[in-house]
């Protein structure tokens, strides 16, 4: 990825990011927790060809995966980093708490512990050896994980119209057709019972087409998908329900008292 090249750019970019971006970074938490030795020193040697090779440090796969990450993720940039007067108060704090620390201020982190590692071999890998590392990525995904949600709802396509509600006792959802075509579910159950026995619960979820939807809302529910109570169905999509409904029960006769219901909202104006 392109070096980003303002704190302006890199906040724009950094909504762009997906979870499953973010999680190239994440999935390192565990790995870092665990490793016990992030560099080691390697001494000068006398080489075959009688060259002598100089000591020099050699940093864990991990060290080096998180580099890649970063630069991949585009979270290192361009700014003054070696005359960054804040960034110097926190990584020479030994009281400094990462808790409160900011995304933007996190990704300067990165650009610094990377930049000056060319300079200063071993620097990057004794933030890892020292906790730093741990402290600031555990802060960056709570980060994500508190914004991500809020980022996703901005940045998703408008809405053009309702295609189908539908619902039982206690739960119901609604599908929207959005303005990339694809479709996008959003539901909610629970809340009627004390809460612990039956705690609320809300979702949404988005699929490439009204097919992919229809697909999955089948085989989630399976035989009893026709319980189900339609609220709304869009003229656009009602002769491709009618065909599926009218065919399923002329086969399964046993459960026909429920398409009533459903031709009542296929034929509703």
């Amino acid at each position: 990825m392109d070096l980003i090249e303002s704190e302006k750019n890199l906040i724009d970019h950094l909504t762009e990011l997906t979870k499953d971006d973010w999680e190239k970074l994440f999935q390192l938490i565990p790995i870092i927790d665990r490793t016990k030795e992030f560099s080691k020193l390697i001494p000068s040697k006398k080489n075959p060809d009688g060259t002598l090779s100089m000591f020099h440090k050699e940093e864990s796969s991990v060290v080096d995966k998180f580099r890649k990450v970063a630069y991949e993720l585009g979270l290192v940039f361009d700014f003054y980093w070696s005359n960054w007067k804040q960034g110097e108060d926190i990584l020479y704090n030994p009281n400094q708490d990462f808790k409160e620390i900011d995304t933007l201020t996190i990704c300067k982190l990165f650009t610094v512990f990377i930049r000056n590692d060319r300079f200063n071999e071993g620097f990057l890998a004794n933030y890892f050896s020292n906790g730093a590392m741990l402290k600031i990525l555990r802060t960056l995904k709570e980060n994500i994980d508190r914004s991500l949600p809020f980022i996703q709802s901005i940045n998703r396509p408008e809405i053009l119209k309702k295609l189908f509600s539908a619902g039982l006792e206690g739960g119901g959802f609604t599908i929207f057709l959005l303005e990339n075509n694809k479709v996008v579910e959003k539901g909610g159950s629970g809340g009627i019972l004390d809460e612990n026995e039956d705690p609320h619960k809300s979702w949404e979820n988005e699929y490439e087409n009204w097919d992919e939807w229809w697909n999955s809302f089948m085989n989630k529910h399976k035989s009893y998908w026709f319980c189900f109570y339609p609220t709304f169905v869009d003229t656009e999509i009602k002769p491709l329900i009618k065909k599926f409904i009218d065919d399923y029960f002329e086969q399964n006769i046993h459960v026909e008292r429920y398409k009533e219901r459903w031709d009542e909202a296929l034929t509703k104006k």
